[in-house]
């Protein structure tokens, strides 16, 4: 039962959530800010409604046909999550209406209408194409999403440092994308997704992200060149920790396929960030 429990736990992308939480704390920690209670609600309701239409609409490609339990789920119950979609969504852009700064708001609703049209590329089209990967337009909705508010906030250009984590954090969260691809290949071939993977086949896929991996560590030691403070240390370390995780998964996949063990760590890795607010 606490099994189940669980899978139903991450098939809402509740752990998704989590690492949301996670890296929004690590985003306001290292840019010494203090935390807007209403802008972190606002960006949970707003990637949990991203992440449910993503996965509606894998569900209605497949229908009760779907190999992936992620989508057979939410087709299944598909008219009340996507109500609880739509209802996260309009009361998340409520709530930014009454307690975020209009420059927030209106970046806020520039970054929506791509994710809008991104959903319109998925439903009504099939072919495969490369600047339509749903891995990567996810990996940039996701750290927009995160740093575009409390960067705003800040009202200030950020150093070079800021600049560089977060590409760091696009490549993890790009290549988590893709690691996921990676194993789901079959079913994905299965159901008609054109991911990653399947564009592009396992052993290519495989040498990307051990290349993508190895970019992230070189602009790791680069930032560990830099004057940097300690909690900006700490941060590097942090990333660092993210990216050997993740390495690990695609050096030896064989020891994650069970019990969709790569999904759960790949996820979980991004909870790490929270720690910075200890610095």
């Amino acid at each position: 039962m606490i099994s189940y429990i669980y899978k139903i736990f991450r098939v809402l992308s509740f752990d998704v959530i989590i690492g949301v939480v996670a890296m929004a704390l690590f985003a306001n920690h290292l840019l010494q800010l203090h935390l807007n209670i209403y802008w972190l609600v606002i960006l949970i309701l707003a990637t949990w409604s991203f992440y449910t239409f993503d996965h509606l609409v894998d569900g209605f490609k497949t229908k009760d046909k779907a190999l992936i339990f992620r989508h057979l789920f939410h087709y299944k119950f598909r008219i009340t999550l996507s109500i609880l979609a739509i209802i996260s969504a309009f009361t998340a852009i409520i709530l930014a209406y009454f307690y975020l700064e209009k420059l927030v708001i209106t970046a806020g609703l520039l970054l929506g209408l791509i994710g809008l049209i991104y959903f319109l590329i998925l439903s009504f089209t099939t072919k495969k194409n490369l600047f339509f990967q749903k891995e990567i337009i996810i990996a940039f909705v996701y750290v927009v999403g995160i740093w575009m508010a409390p960067i705003i906030t800040k009202n200030e250009l950020p150093g070079n440092f800021v600049f560089l984590s977060m590409l760091v954090v696009f490549f993890l969260a790009f290549a988590e994308g893709i690691m996921a691809s990676y194993f789901d290949y079959e079913k994905d071939i299965i159901e008609g997704h054109s991911s990653f993977t399947v564009m592009f086949g396992r052993k290519s896929t495989n040498i990307f992200l051990i290349t993508l991996h190895i970019l992230v560590f070189v602009l790791l030691f680069y930032l560990i060149t830099l004057k940097i403070s300690e909690l900006q240390l700490a941060a590097v370390i942090i990333m660092l920790l993210m990216n050997t995780i993740l390495l690990f998964i695609n050096i030896i996949p064989q020891l994650f396929v069970k019990n969709d063990t790569y999904r759960i760590i790949g996820e979980m890795v991004f909870w790490i960030p929270a720690l910075l607010v200890l610095f």
